[in-house]
């Protein structure tokens, strides 16, 4: 009876956090961090924007899903962000739903704690970042990997295509080879170890001689030419080796040593199993020197830890079986507990911040739109960095999209001016941002100039609160007091 009042008690916690990770993302209309270049593209109808980033990064597929929404959007008149946030929460969704069936078929965890992994994955920070739709795509990768698994047994027909699919975020080649070792791990036994072994090695040589051979006859050309090269982040992997450790020790001090053999045999497989999987889940980022950040609120670099939500979850709620056990459902569930509501309010944070910076930047767009149009060129927009969201004071060409936005013309690049931060860009920079505009004749060099302007607003804190989700809404800008003067207009 309390495994199933425990179930159904999860089961309305996984119903208000589905709520709490999913709401943000489907209600967000607009698009935010690289997805700004996105809606430039569909502003202006022209997808030569995106194929060219996306071609020339490798991201070839996604250039055709963008293609896709294009088709979408023409036929319903909805935008293309809105089919892109029903991919990305639909993929979350299947990320939990795979989850669970792994916990439950592959390492033989009960229900009760299959559904506190699904609980853990909600709650998980980085599913911020998939505001910018841009991230679409890379989560929709994760989900098409879990059920090419699922079904690579009794439908290989639609696993291949989905594999594939999945393929297009290259660190699934690594995650990929985790799982085939994961799966290894749980399955191995002296009689069938040969032939288990084989088939293993096979598939991580085939698959780590495709990744090769792709990269090196399809690498990333044009400005992404080197991008991603190999330069290993030590410290990235010393954690991981600390949390492993970690983990071993507490499944064996706490758990293993009160178990029989049999039993701490199989805890050790499945704990062993699920570090194999995390581990390869953060080994494609670390190898080219980027860090696997869960609790970041105000970035998107959270978003190279999408995979690890699969291995954590599944660690989590292996460990948490076990110490029901050994240690009794109050402690378990306190500490279980504390962990998940940190990340809950980590995720809210980090939705919030999101949030409250769209918020600033429809202010601005709409405090541009009445005021008259500077002269095409460049524009420093000076502002006080403590009311400025992080990603526009310290990102160049943030604000290049406000203008279009509010103009309908790419005829200007932008950055803010913080306390002396971006306030006298190098002018082969200023050239870059204006290209598409001289290329296009849709505006001469001669023309051009350097326009500085002043932008202030009132009782503004990046960080936000939760009421900014109703002033985003509402669109009640007035409340800032937005006020946008030009002070100085200087040949370029």
């Amino acid at each position: 009876m309390t495994s199933r009042k425990n179930e159904r008690t999860l089961k309305y916690l996984i119903g208000v956090a589905g709520i709490f990770c999913l709401m943000p993302l489907l209600a967000c209309y607009q698009d935010i961090w690289d997805g700004v270049h996105v809606y430039e593209a569909f502003r202006l109808q022209d997808m030569g924007i995106l194929k060219k980033w996306f071609l020339e990064s490798r991201w070839t597929l996604q250039y055709y899903v963008y293609l896709l929404f294009a088709l979408l959007q023409d036929w319903t008149g909805i935008s293309y962000k809105i089919f892109a946030n029903i991919l990305a929460a639909a993929s979350v969704v299947g990320i939990c739903v795979e989850t669970r069936r792994l916990l439950r078929e592959e390492l033989g965890i009960d229900e009760e704690y299959a559904l506190l992994a699904v609980l853990v994955i909600l709650v998980f920070p980085p599913w911020a970042t998939l505001l910018s739709s841009v991230l679409a795509f890379h989560i929709s990768c994760v989900w098409a990997f879990l059920l090419a698994v699922r079904f690579r047994a009794t439908y290989p027909i639609l696993a291949i295509p989905l594999f594939v699919y999945s393929l297009s975020l290259n660190s699934i080649f690594s995650f990929a080879v985790g799982y085939a070792l994961f799966c290894w791990i749980m399955m191995v036994e002296r009689a069938c170890f040969k032939r288990v072994t084989g088939r293993v090695f096979v598939f991580c040589f085939v698959l780590l001689t495709t990744f090769v051979l792709y990269r090196h006859f399809f690498p990333p050309y044009g400005v992404y030419a080197g991008y991603n090269h190999f330069t290993p982040r030590i410290s990235a992997f010393l954690n991981y080796w600390g949390i492993a450790v970690g983990t071993l020790g507490i499944g064996y001090f706490l758990f293993g040593r009160k178990l029989d053999a049999a039993s701490r045999t199989l805890l050790f497989r499945q704990v062993v199993a699920c570090l194999a999987l995390l581990f390869f889940a953060g080994l494609a980022y670390w190898a080219v020197g980027k860090p696997v950040k869960v609790e970041g609120t105000n970035s998107f670099t959270p978003r190279h830890a999408y995979l690890t939500a699969i291995p954590m979850a599944m660690l989590l709620a292996t460990m948490m079986q076990y110490g029901v056990k050994q240690l009794g459902r109050k402690i378990s569930y306190g500490i279980i507990g504390a962990v998940l509501l940190l990340s809950f309010f980590y995720q809210f944070a980090a939705y919030q911040q999101k949030y409250a910076q769209l918020y600033y930047e429809n202010a601005l767009i709409a405090t541009l739109k009445t005021t008259p149009p500077p002269a095409p060129g460049f524009v420093y927009i000076a502002s006080e960095r403590k009311e400025t969201p992080k990603y526009l004071r310290d990102i160049a060409a943030a604000s290049n999209w406000h203008f279009l936005a509010a103009y309908g013309k790419k005829v200007w690049g932008a950055a803010a001016c913080t306390d002396g931060h971006n306030c006298d860009l190098p002018s082969s920079y200023r050239d870059g941002t204006l290209k598409y505009a001289v290329d296009r004749g849709l505006v001469s060099v001669s023309d051009l100039r350097v326009t500085r302007m002043n932008y202030s607003v009132e009782n503004f804190d990046p960080f936000g609160n939760p009421l900014y989700y109703g002033y985003y809404f509402l669109r009640d800008y007035e409340r800032l007091h937005p006020k946008l003067e030009s002070v100085s207009v200087s040949m370029f």
